[in-house]
């Protein structure tokens, strides 16, 4: 899929990314860190199928 909904939510002293369609979420203290980690476990799980 090259399209994802990401909702981005400060949490704390953080900030968590949120993909919709999978359920997916990345967590970073700037919003750019969470997305970042978001993107790194949706390359993780495409790996897997």
């Amino acid at each position: 899929m090259d399209f994802y909904t990401v909702v981005l939510r400060k949490s704390a002293n953080y900030w968590v990314a949120l993909c919709l369609e999978n359920g997916l979420v990345g967590q970073g203290s700037l919003q750019d860190e969470a997305i970042t980690k978001l993107k790194e476990a949706i390359e993780s799980l495409q790996a897997v199928y």
